[in-house]
């Protein structure tokens, strides 16, 4: 057998909520299309973030610092994109 297009990647992560806040604790399976990027400035100090929103709880959690380079790399294209 032979794959001819490869299908988006996935990963499993918890809601936990961003930086240690109160997730639901669900358990996600999420791919490239859920996953947003964003950058935050206040100030002089700025910030990057890659988060998921829970479908359950609506709750932001930003992915694993493991997580895989292939989705965060296309959120930061699709950020790009909409500037």
């Amino acid at each position: 057998m032979k794959v001819l297009k490869p299908g988006p990647e996935s990963m499993s992560m918890t809601c936990s909520g961003r930086k240690g806040g109160k997730g639901c604790g669900a358990q996600l399976e999420i791919t490239p299309e859920d996953v947003v990027a964003c950058r935050l400035t206040y100030f002089d100090e700025s910030s990057s973030h890659v988060y998921v929103t829970c479908p359950q709880c609506g709750t932001r959690t930003d992915l694993p610092e493991d997580a895989s380079p292939s989705i965060t790399n296309l959120a930061w294209e699709k950020y790009q994109k909409q500037k």
